[in-house]
């Protein structure tokens, strides 16, 4: 397993979306509905990164909200 923490510790997941289709069985648009539907309940939160598969965080696991797991995101992008 690769060092998938960020710089402030919290785990998160990449998984491409071709991977995560090809795993579940399912289409792009059921994909992308399901990912569209666990950000509406706050229970992931997906961050984009340049050119590579973005980077997926479990939300509330430890109390924390999407919102804040953005924020923490955003703060350490600015400081590279």
């Amino acid at each position: 397993m690769k060092d998938w923490i960020d710089e402030s510790g919290v785990c998160y997941v990449v998984y491409p979306k071709m991977q995560l289709m090809r795993d579940l069985g399912c289409t792009l648009y059921r994909l992308d509905q399901t990912m569209e539907e666990l950000k509406k309940h706050d229970l992931i939160c997906i961050i984009p990164t340049n050119g590579k598969p973005h980077q997926i965080y479990v939300t509330d696991v430890e109390g924390m909200k999407q919102e804040e797991l953005l924020e923490k995101a955003m703060r350490e992008m600015i400081r590279k």
